[in-house]
């Protein structure tokens, strides 16, 4: 049907064109338009245009004078050319373009009137090729929000499933443009769905396919989210989206040009179009019941059950074992709340909560038992049902024998104590076990200047200039002992400038002028007739002849003549004021040579004095806060001590903060790898906080037996050893020689890799440590904003990804979020 309206109003318009080729005409590529949308005005004439067209006023419509399009055509041997100018019908109704004159070639030719329907985009009429029919474009693209669980009751808190659905016309070629967006929603949060490209999104990647309905063809589209109600109330959720649809041709806007005939050909061209959902109806939120006393709380919505208990069936006093509780089924997983535990002579550390899979949740707790005995103990935790209205019950029996310990224990870990809470100070009295096993250093100690590469690449450059320095001296050496051997005039040469020096020493501890000349005429007059190449027995005269330099010539010409002077010239000609400026220049250069071995070898940064004392007084008086904050004062992070860091370790593992204690202990472990205490104390706090010792295998514990810039140290070493043996290789046995090269190129080699590996793992500069019990990844770098991505536990190891002013983005355990910077402690 379309194309038969194309190709006859194609040909009543070039039937109209050859009734009237001389002559003005005019019209509009459609008769009805959608309101806001542009439409072409075109007028077809013989001749040009005589100066500026005067368009009229038009009553709601605006004319588009930047969208203008030119066309030349060839009808019965005659030229015409069309001009086409844009309008936009800005409100429903009939637009009227008046008649207005127009010059062409000096002859006043007037338009005719012309109306255009402007309608709204919802009312213009779409072809259904299927059917064969034509609809409004509101019945071809619609969508309505549904709720897949069809209840309209909920509780506050309690996930809703809402599903978006947009039925579009094949014919149509729907795109989407921009996601649905939903109204009377306020007091909801939605959930955030990661999409396969890395965007993060309200709503899960659409669903989009191919549908018939009512015997038509659609393409469907459909979007799926869940809200949580933060409130009770009653809520009315609506949805709208924006999709770009190819109305037919002819009602596309397009000019008439190309040929003259004005036929409806063109590209295909979108128009976009907002479509409004229908609303599932008022939805009631209630308010959650209040949870039975006698039973933990989690916070869970939905059908779940539980499971847990102790990983062990016997445990020891003193040694950690695991607290876990499992739960699986459905619901709402983000109003999980772990709950701090407290069990009888047991200490129990903060959770960590893991939901790898989908329905299925596990929470596992750090537990240290503190006295033999027998612990037996009746728990109960509450979920909420929302199909029932009430709390589901679960109850865990626990039973675990606990033998007693021989081995020592620090405080918190002993029989019948406790460990002291953050913030709270220790008891003074000292316990001669912990003071065996866990030390505190006395003394500051040496600092390691940060970064640890920067601050070694000046030795190690150093050494490898020196050694490069000392292996160009010996190549020289030993070739010159060759040439010496085997190059007569090379010998001569050598000996000129063996005997040069002597010569000027001889000069300068000359006492007389009678002296001076005999010394010239006896050694001076040879030396340089065997440096000019001059024959045996030279003359003076000779000699001065060949000098090319002006200044030595006029000076042995002088020489020559001093004889004849008066002993006031001579003594003025030999002075020694040249000997003195030498010297000057000498001391100069010392002294600029020392700037530069000073510049290139700086002094470590002090301390502030007195706080290290300050810190070891509070320690030693059982005030771990103090101490904490007099060796923050006494610390340089640009050249931090691992003495004062050990100590500050150890002063947070007093008071019980295990993730401050790891945090400081990784530091000073890392500046001194080879500190036996150290290593072992990091080793217990990554025990009692049930995290691994070492993930690098014995490749990587033999590697970080040593810091980066040792390996840097050892490497240029290693390259100072190649360049001295490659030099001295003339006086070494052969294997001797090729076996000391080999041995140091793959110390090189290693030292090398074993250095780049340190770099990015465990020295790379982005390493932190998560403080605190526990600390939630949110999506967005807000302290409420975005939604929760996962919840780690304290002490756990992290990479700083981003910074966002006092927000950082960290990875932990394969996912990342956005935290407060002071929550995570950097290890460089």
């Amino acid at each position: 049907m379309g194309n038969v309206k194309k190709f006859l109003s194609a040909i009543l318009f070039f039937a109209a064109v050859l009734a009237s080729a001389a002559g003005l005409q005019v019209s509009v590529d459609r008769d009805t338009v959608p309101e806001n949308e542009v439409f072409y005005f075109t007028m077809e004439f013989e001749g040009s245009i005589d100066g500026p067209i005067s368009l009229p006023e038009l009553s709601g419509g605006d004319w588009l004078t930047n969208i203008r399009r030119n066309g030349v055509s060839i009808l019965n041997g005659k030229r015409v050319n069309t001009l086409s100018v844009g309008i936009r019908g800005t409100a429903p109704g009939t637009l009227v373009i008046p008649a207005f004159k127009v010059k062409i070639d000096g002859r006043e030719e007037q338009t005719q009137k012309i109306e255009v329907k402007v309608v709204p985009l919802s009312e213009m009429q779409v072809d259904d090729r299927a059917g064969g029919s034509a609809t409004r474009l509101s019945d071809a693209v619609f969508g309505e929000l549904t709720l897949p669980d069809k209840r309209q009751t909920y509780y506050v808190g309690e996930a809703i499933p809402m599903r978006v659905t947009v039925l579009a016309l094949s014919e149509l070629q729907p795109r989407l443009n921009r996601l649905p967006e939903l109204t009377g929603t306020s007091d909801l949060v939605s959930r955030s769905y990661q999409w396969p490209d890395g965007r993060t999104s309200n709503f899960a990647e659409p669903d989009i396919r191919q549908t018939v309905q009512n015997g038509k063809r659609f393409i469907r589209f459909d979007f799926d989210t869940v809200m949580r109600p933060l409130k009770p109330g009653k809520i009315e959720p609506k949805a709208s989206l924006t999709l770009s649809v190819a109305l037919p041709d002819e009602q596309r806007s397009r000019p008439s040009f190309g040929f003259g005939f004005g036929f409806p050909f063109s590209d295909v061209e979108y128009t976009t179009y907002k479509v409004e959902t229908s609303s599932p109806g008022a939805i009631e939120i209630k308010s959650l019941p209040p949870a039975p006393k006698d039973a933990v709380n989690l916070g869970l919505l939905g059908r779940w059950t539980l499971t847990g208990g102790f990983d062990r069936k016997e445990a020891k006093a003193g040694e950690a074992l695991s607290f876990f509780l499992e739960l699986k089924g459905s619901g709402t997983i983000e109003t999980l709340s772990a709950p701090k535990l407290a069990f009888e002579n047991m200490r129990v550390f903060p959770p960590e909560v893991q939901k790898d899979k989908p329905g299925e949740i596990r929470i596992s707790y750090a537990v240290v038992p503190l006295k033999a005995g027998e612990f037996s103990k009746t728990m109960k935790f509450a979920t909420f049902d929302p199909a029932t209205g009430s709390y589901a019950v679960h109850e865990l029996d626990l039973r675990l024998p606990v033998a007693p310990n021989d081995l020592p224990m620090t405080p918190g870990y002993s029989t019948g104590e406790a460990a002291p809470l953050s913030g709270e100070a220790a008891p003074a009295a000292a316990d001669p076990v912990q003071s065996a096993q866990h030390l505190h250093r006395t003394s500051p100690g040496k600092t390691v200047p940060l970064p640890l590469i920067r601050h070694a690449l000046p030795p190690a450059a150093a050494i490898v200039l020196l050694a490069a320095i000392a292996a160009l001296v010996i190549e020289l050496a030993a070739r010159r002992k060759h040439r010496m051997q085997n190059d007569p005039e090379f010998r001569r040469v050598r000996l000129l400038k063996k005997e040069v020096p002597k010569l000027i020493a001889r000069l300068k501890n000359t006492r007389s002028e009678e002296e001076f000349l005999q010394l010239l005429s006896v050694s001076v007059h040879p030396l340089l007739a065997e440096a000019l190449r001059l024959p045996p027995g030279a003359t003076p005269s000779e000699i001065t002849a060949k000098i090319e330099d002006p200044a030595l010539k006029a000076f042995l010409e002088s020489v020559q003549a001093a004889e004849f002077m008066p002993a006031a010239a001579r003594h003025k000609l030999f002075s020694k004021e040249n000997v003195e400026l030498l010297s000057a220049g000498l001391r100069k250069y010392a002294a600029l040579f020392l700037l530069f071995v000073l510049a290139v070898f700086p002094a470590g940064a002090a301390e502030k004095p007195g706080a290290f004392e300050q810190g070891g007084a509070a320690f030693a008086a059982g005030d771990y806060p103090a101490a904490i904050r007099h060796y923050r004062e006494a610390l340089n992070d640009r050249a931090p001590s691992p003495h004062i860091l050990y100590n500050l370790g150890e002063a947070a593992y007093r008071l019980g903060d295990l993730p401050l204690a790891k945090g400081y202990f990784e530091r000073a472990h890392r500046l001194a790898p080879l500190d036996p205490v150290i290593t072992e104390d990091l080793r217990q706090v990554n025990t009692a906080l049930k995290l691994p010792e070492y993930d690098g295998g014995a490749v990587g514990r033999y590697r970080d037996a040593l810091r980066p810039d040792w390996y840097l140290m050892i490497a240029a070493t290693a390259l100072a050893v190649l360049a001295v043996a490659g030099a001295v290789r003339r006086k070494l046995p052969p294997l001797l020689t090729r076996t000391a090269l080999l041995c140091a190129a793959a110390v090189f080699v290693l030292a090398s890799t074993a250095m780049y590996f340190q770099m990015h793992t465990t020295y790379r500069p982005e390493r932190a440590v998560v403080l605190g019990s526990s600390l939630e990844l949110r999506s967005l770098p807000a302290a409420s904003s975005g939604s929760v991505v996962a919840v780690v536990s304290g002490g756990s190891d992290a990479r700083i990804l981003d910074r966002n002013g006092d927000f950082v983005r960290i990875g932990v355990n394969g996912q990342d979020g956005w935290v407060p910077a002071e929550k995570v402690m950097p290890i460089f």
